[in-house]
């Protein structure tokens, strides 16, 4: 009986099977990293959003009871008066260092606050004091009553009298209202300083 010889076939394919099972099964294996890390970037993105959102409505809330009763009067009338003269107005800088000494530390950025016609009496940016936001979308949205937030990359971003570069912020319109039921009033918008969070869901 004879022998078949054996051939060069018989040695290589097998060995090509084992090295491209290989090959395949480390793609897959990067490929579902690369999907799970950005799944896990993508959901720790939105519960930091929800849960910034959540804190700047609590301090706007704080706000409607603290600020808008003693200023409401003025603020609603912000918009008679030259930009100059707002500018001026001793109780801007009542709220300024009322704000200033409340939320030192915090990370609050910005704040600014609107009229129901999308005015901007107050910003702690004193040069938006003025500036129209009636087409707005999201002060539009707050004007109904409802809460809008979005997180942003600013390069540059101007705050209480300086200039930050390259930051992360969560900004909040938030609708004022003296209580759950009553009537809207103006609004609140607050910008919050998150880049050292959005590191650590990046490392």
């Amino acid at each position: 009986m004879k022998n078949t010889p054996s051939t060069n076939t018989d040695k290589v394919l097998p060995f090509r099977l084992l090295r491209y099972f290989t090959l395949i099964s480390l793609v897959s294996i990067v490929a579902t990293s690369i999907l799970l890390g950005a799944w896990f970037r993508s959901i720790s993105i939105d519960n930091l959003l929800t849960s910034e959102e959540r804190n700047n409505v609590a301090l706007a809330h704080a706000l409607s009871q603290s600020i808008w009763p003693k200023y409401a009067r003025f603020l609603r009338s912000a918009a008679t008066m030259s930009v100059e003269k707002l500018r001026q107005h001793p109780a801007i800088n009542e709220i300024d260092q009322y704000l200033a000494e409340q939320f030192k530390g915090m990370g609050i950025v910005k704040i600014k606050i609107y009229d129901l016609d999308g005015y901007t009496a107050f910003s702690t940016d004193f040069s938006q004091m003025g500036i129209s936001k009636k087409d707005h979308a999201s002060f539009k949205s707050a004007r109904r009553g409802t809460v809008v937030s979005k997180m942003s990359f600013r390069d540059k971003f101007y705050a209480r009298e300086e200039l930050i570069s390259n930051l992360n912020i969560v900004s909040s319109y938030v609708p004022i209202k003296r209580s759950a039921n009553a009537p809207v009033e103006g609004c609140f918008e607050v910008y919050k300083y998150v880049t050292p969070l959005i590191s650590d869901i990046e490392k």
